[in-house]
């Protein structure tokens, strides 16, 4: 589903955004590692939240409550990260790298300088989010899931097989909607 997004398109279902707004809301990652950009919609998401967390709110009128948004874990610095094997829209790659994001060409499954790049990065101070959401989800789980330290989180989409199977995780409380 390709899922429009304020100009640019991301494939997920069309609650994924606020799903994982919930996710960052609650947890303090620090860094946002993503494996498979696609279209970049997803990609765009995370990299303004990166760079929002890296800016200090500020206002010109001493009355206005700015403060408190300073003093949550969202305004900690966070880094965002995102891995493709291919570029299917520049212009999304540099809004990406405009934010502060870093975008990476490589084959995240086979190319082994990228995968020790990614673990050491997951291995940076702080807990990480891990998205798979590349082509096999399941190798890359099974790749990238050993370098993951206790509090981090690794997330995939397009887990269910078809539409039954969706909805019956839906019914069992397994999906947020």
């Amino acid at each position: 589903m390709h899922l429009p997004f304020f100009g640019c398109f991301m494939q997920q279902h069309p609650n994924a955004p606020r799903a994982i707004n919930q996710l960052l809301l609650e947890n303090n990652f620090t860094n946002i590692i993503e494996l498979g950009t696609h279209d970049g919609g997803l990609s765009v998401f995370l990299a303004i939240y990166c760079y929002l967390s890296k800016n200090v709110a500020t206002s010109q009128n001493s009355n206005e409550p700015v403060l408190y948004k300073n003093r949550t874990h969202h305004k900690s610095p966070k880094s965002f990260y995102t891995f493709d094997n291919v570029i299917r829209d520049q212009s999304i790659v540099n809004l990406i790298e405009a934010l502060g994001g870093k975008f990476h060409e490589f084959d995240i499954l086979t190319n082994e300088m990228c995968v020790s790049y990614v673990s050491k990065l997951i291995q940076n101070e702080g807990r990480t989010l891990l998205l798979c959401d590349n082509g096999d989800k399941v190798k890359e789980f099974n790749i990238y899931s050993k370098f993951l330290k206790p509090g981090d989180v690794i997330m995939s989409h397009d887990f269910f097989k078809n539409e039954n199977d969706f909805e019956d995780a839906k019914r069992a409380n397994k999906w947020f909607s």
